[in-house]
C-alpha cells in the first residue's frame, strides 16, 4: 500500500540507530500488507551485546513506522575461590533488557543505487537499558548453594538516530 505520497511501504527495510558513544543498533523488519510489520532488532552498548526483536505498524497515511524494539542480554561465568582451603565456588549471571520506542518516515529520495531502490526509513529512536542486579549462587565448603542478588534497575536511556533502507518489496 501507498503512503500519502506514491511511495510503497510494503517490503523489508534495514538499518542503523547511531548516536551515542559506544553504541550501536542494527534492525531488518518487514512491512506486509495486512498485520503487523515485524522483524529482528540487535543493539550493542557499552560492549554489552542485546538480541530481539522489532515490531510496529506501517501507516500509509503519512507514510510512517511508529514501533517497538526489544533485545535481552545475558551473559554467564563461573568462578572459583580458595581463601586458604575456605573455598567456594559457583556461577553468576549478568542480564539486562533494551527496549524503547522508533519514528520514522519513509519516502522514496528518488536516488536509487546499485540496481536498488531509493526508498529510505529515517527518523529516531530512544532506548531505556535496564539491568538485573548480579545474581550470584555460591557454593560452600559444605556443598551448601546460596543465590544473591536480582532486581532489574535503570542505567540508561539512550536517543537514537534512524537510518534504514527499502531493501525489498
Amino acid at each position: 500500500f501507498a503512503g500519502g505520497s506514491s511511495t510503497s511501504l510494503v517490503g523489508t527495510y534495514s538499518g542503523v540507530l547511531t548516536g551515542p558513544t559506544n553504541a550501536l543498533g542494527i534492525f531488518v523488519v518487514g512491512i506486509h500488507d495486512v498485520g503487523a510489520a515485524e522483524g529482528d532488532f540487535n543493539i550493542f552498548i557499552g560492549g554489552a551485546f542485546y538480541g530481539g526483536t522489532i515490531i510496529g505498524i506501517g501507516d500509509p497515511g503519512d507514510a510512517s513506522f511508529h514501533g517497538v524494539v526489544q533485545g535481552q542480554q545475558v551473559s554467564d561465568f563461573s568462578f572459583f575461590n580458595d581463601n586458604f582451603f575456605g573455598f567456594n565456588s559457583g556461577s553468576a549471571t549478568i542480564e539486562g533488557t533494551a527496549a524503547g520506542l522508533v519514528d520514522a518516515l519513509i519516502e522514496d529520495t528518488g536516488s536509487a543505487f546499485a540496481g536498488g531502490n531509493g526508498t529510505r526509513m529515517t527518523g529516531t529512536a530512544t532506548v531505556d537499558v535496564r539491568q538485573r542486579k548480579p545474581t550470584q549462587t555460591t557454593t560452600d565448603a559444605n556443598g551448601n548453594q546460596v543465590t544473591t542478588g536480582g532486581g532489574f534497575k535503570k542505567v540508561g536511556s539512550l536517543d537514537f538516530t534512524v537510518d534504514g533502507f527499502k531493501q525489498s518489496d
